[in-house]
């Protein structure tokens, strides 16, 4: 993960993205490559969600994750 981090800036920007929402939620590959166009949620206190189908439990699940990372999603989209 050291070794990723370090290089993270280096890689293509839809990977460098892919990579941190993966580091962050913890999602597997195909959860990733499942996401909606409009994923992320915020509600009204200003904290962001993302929402996403959960394959291990077979339902539509919300996660939430930090501003940087919602931001990265919205530069992504």
């Amino acid at each position: 993960m050291f070794q990723l981090n370090k290089y993270l800036e280096e890689l293509p920007p839809a990977i460098m993205r892919m990579t941190l929402v993966i580091q962050e939620c913890g999602f597997r590959v195909g959860e990733l490559l499942s996401l909606k166009f409009d994923c992320l949620r915020q509600d009204n206190t200003g904290d962001w969600f993302i929402e996403y189908y959960n394959s291990k439990m077979k339902k539509e699940d919300v996660k939430p994750i930090s501003f940087e990372l919602a931001k990265a999603i919205q530069e992504q989209q």
